[in-house]
């Protein structure tokens, strides 16, 4: 998504200068995640799959 619009990826770029690159990568993973299961789930909530994913990339910092 931001690759598609080099200002998002601008903005992004700055803010991601403190984080190793590693944490970057699980961040994708989570969000390929997300992704997959919004999906494969469509009867669920988006919203609920998405908190999911915020608390857990919140809980790996």
């Amino acid at each position: 998504m931001f690759t598609q619009n080099p200002w998002y990826l601008g903005k992004l770029a700055e803010r991601s200068r403190g984080l190793p690159l590693k944490k970057l990568i699980d961040f994708q993973q989570e969000f390929l995640g997300a992704y997959a299961q919004i999906t494969q789930r469509p009867r669920e909530q988006e919203e609920e799959v998405l908190r999911e994913m915020f608390i857990r990339c919140l809980g790996n910092q």
